[in-house]
């Protein structure tokens, strides 16, 4: 029992005095964010990386051979990263201090926008057993924790979501530290190898997350008041804000936009409870194409949940009977995600299901059930201004 506890309890205690990191954060002329890598200890004593990423560049190429589709998809990710200049061919001398980084992809077919993603993985040792990872600094948390940014985005009666395009990417690495971060690539087997060197901010290694969300905290100090607030609510790249005004949300959709875009961050995947807060944003710009006076039942990924702007409530999808192995890794790596996500529906276990009616569910005679979870949508005084189009532009609450 104290150990099923121990697991469930939310945490109580946050280091904010954790140190941050120095990354010498500055804009260069087009506004964009540049960052030195956070290093504890001089990038000389990593020693040779070189041999092992070109025998696992090798590996993966002869994986890629016997795959066709997936081949094709993973040149196209190179290729559409050189041509973005966020990876530049080294047609000089490499300096004898560098880091070379393997590479591998991970699937997600469920996503909108990216089916494959290669990893560059900066945690391989070198020739001196150490790793880039091991000589980064990770920095403390900047946003907030997921639980805070869900209560508040409940509140709202008006309300959006976004993500930021690879934002990870926008933000420029120092010239110096580029050669901490080179590739080998070839489109075929038949040319020589090439090294490439990353300029952006590279998914994968232990510091990515600090630089970037760091850049936020700094756009939010401006004379923006509505999107520097909005900005409190963005976790890593997903922003979940509103108010209780349509007439605000969307000048705060005006200002988070031209604040973002200021930085080279553009915000994509766009979704609202309420169509005039999707007026203005192209259709290949928003997350799905949902209307909100429609009968479809669907709903957006934002967060590790699922919200149904039409419904305005989020959805949680579990497994019944999943294989031990996948299950096991799922509840290591989304416990915490998961507790709190149960903490909004006052539910004391994370794997209670209920349908629409408030019922619970339970696995089927096979031993097998996927079901879904509601949380409570807004107050009534959003249901009665939608219905009415946005007419009553403040709800009282």
């Amino acid at each position: 029992m104290e150990r099923f506890w121990s697991i469930e309890e939310a945490p109580l205690t946050v280091n904010f005095n954790a140190e941050e990191p120095a990354i010498n954060l500055r804009r260069n002329e087009e506004g964009r964010f540049e960052v030195k890598l956070p290093l504890c200890q001089n990038p000389s004593i990593l020693g040779h990386s070189r041999d092992l990423a070109i025998r696992r560049f090798l590996a993966l190429e002869r994986k890629l051979q016997k795959q066709p589709d997936l081949k094709k998809q993973y040149a196209e990710f190179i290729r559409q990263y050189a041509s973005l200049g966020h990876m530049e061919e080294v047609k000089s001398l490499i300096p004898e201090v560098n880091f070379f980084l393997p590479q591998h992809y991970v699937l997600n077919p469920s996503s909108s926008s990216t089916k494959l993603r290669v990893v560059f993985d900066a945690s391989p040792k070198t020739s001196n057993s150490i790793s880039l990872n091991d000589i980064m600094l990770k920095g403390p948390t900047t946003q907030d924790d997921l639980f805070s940014i869900l209560l508040r985005f409940r509140k709202h009666s008006f309300a959006f979501s976004g993500n930021i395009e690879k934002m990870y990417r926008q933000v420029n690495v120092s010239t110096e530290d580029n050669y901490q971060q080179l590739i080998v690539w070839r489109d075929n087997s038949n040319e020589y190898l090439r090294y490439y060197r990353l300029k952006t901010v590279t998914y994968g290694t232990t510091a990515a997350p600090y630089p970037v969300t760091r850049c936020l905290v700094e756009l939010a100090k401006t004379s923006h008041p509505l999107a520097s607030s909005a900005i409190k609510d963005f976790y890593v790249d997903d922003v979940m804000t509103g108010s209780n005004s349509l007439k605000e949300d969307v000048k705060i959709q005006d200002e988070l936009k031209t604040l973002l875009q200021s930085a080279g961050f553009n915000l994509l995947k766009w979704c609202a409870n309420h169509e005039r807060l999707l007026s203005s944003i192209p259709s290949k710009d928003r997350e799905v194409e949902l209307s909100v006076d429609d009968s479809k039942d669907e709903g957006v990924k934002t967060l590790g949940l699922t919200w149904n702007p039409k419904l305005d409530h989020f959805r949680i999808t579990t497994v019944w009977g999943e294989p031990a192995k996948a299950l096991d890794k799922y509840v290591k790596n989304g416990r915490g995600l998961l507790t709190s996500r149960a903490q909004l529906q006052g539910v004391s276990a994370p794997n209670q299901t209920y349908n629409r009616n408030g019922k619970q569910n339970y696995p089927d005679s096979n031993g097998f059930n996927k079901k879904q979870l509601y949380l409570p949508q807004r107050n009534d005084s959003y249901s009665n201004a939608n219905n009415n189009n946005g007419n009553n532009e403040t709800s009282n609450k």
